[in-house]
């Protein structure tokens, strides 16, 4: 009996401690939950805020310009790199593209000399603490002779599908050059005799656009680039909804002047009326088809004395009484 009983009893406490174990991890599943979603990945592993998080991507643009687009042998040229948005401790390299290069420049300035004739491309590089960031090319003629040469668009702004006119300017004048131009959209380069040129862009956006003249001796020289605005085309079903609407107040205003018409030519017809004598008075009679017409006007000239004139009907809109002196 003692042997069953001590069976027994532990039987009893180990289901106890089974049905204890359970309690704890159920209140654990119910109250450790929303504690750990609480605290935050950052508060269970103890690192600072932002610390290990990967910071937002930022597109970067760098732009290279000059102060002039040819030179002469020998003339100073300053370029500039324009970084946006703006990193603090970029560091900025030029190639000149004649085999020289700037080296790392904390400003974003550069000033060179070329001492031979030729045609070069210019770029630059941002260097954004191990993120390099790459420029525009910037063409540049150096010869004897200055040429300047302008890019100029009919329209500084023009709707997809359009064609718009381009011209190029160049001073002073040449003779026999060839024109190569490039409309910034991705289309291949237009080679022409002639200065003038035509465009139709597909993409609303802003374009870039520049033109290369290259004279009978070789000498090729490189406008400024110029911006051309595209807007996008109104599309056929608003051109089709405008013209419906035209139509239809045209119409509404065409039936209120054929309706204000009819009742001025019914107006500026006139009325007859036809007077009746009877005993010791006399009746006006309208007709009946005139019971539409807004307006009746009828003046009774009789001779001076006391008379009385009693109208009915609701088409009387004025009476005038002239006395005839004797």
């Amino acid at each position: 009996m003692k042997a069953g009983g001590s069976f027994r009893n532990g039987r009893q406490v180990r289901q106890a401690h089974c049905k204890m174990e359970l309690s704890l991890l159920a209140a654990l599943v119910c109250f450790g939950a929303p504690l750990l979603a609480l605290c935050g990945p950052e508060q269970q592993t103890n690192r600072r805020p932002g610390e290990g998080v990967a910071p937002p991507r930022v597109e970067y643009a760098l732009v290279l310009q000059a102060n002039r687009t040819s030179a002469v042998p020998d003339e100073r040229v300053m370029f500039t790199a324009d970084l946006y948005p703006p990193f603090r401790g970029a560091e900025f390299e030029f190639e000149f593209g004649d085999g020289n290069k700037s080296g790392p420049l904390a400003i974003p300035q550069a000033t060179y000399r070329y001492f031979a004739d030729g045609n070069y491309e210019v770029r630059a590089t941002a260097n954004l603490n191990g993120l390099r960031v790459q420029s525009n090319t910037l063409r540049l003629s150096v010869h004897t002779v200055r040429v300047s040469v302008e890019l100029v668009p009919k329209l500084d702004h023009t709707k997809t599908g359009e064609p718009i006119e381009f011209r190029a300017k160049v001073t002073p004048p040449v003779q026999d050059a060839e024109y190569t131009f490039d409309f910034g959209d991705g289309t291949l380069a237009l080679n022409s005799r002639s200065p003038d040129a035509r465009h139709s862009y597909r993409q609303s956006k802003t374009y870039s656009a520049w033109v290369a003249v290259r004279t009978a001796h070789e000498h090729k020289f490189f406008s400024p680039p110029v911006q051309v605005y595209i807007e996008p085309s109104t599309p056929l079903w608003a051109i089709i909804a405008t013209v419906l609407a035209v139509m239809g107040v045209g119409a509404y205003s065409g039936i209120g002047l054929r309706r204000r018409w009819r009742r001025g030519a019914l107006g500026r017809a006139g009325v007859k009326i036809r007077a009746r004598q009877g005993p010791g008075k006399q009746e006006l009679e309208v007709p009946e088809h005139a019971a539409s017409r807004d307006e009746v006007q009828f003046r009774a000239v009789r001779s001076a004395g006391q008379q009385t004139i009693e109208y009915r009907g609701r088409l009387v809109s004025r009476i005038e009484t002239i006395h005839e002196g004797n």
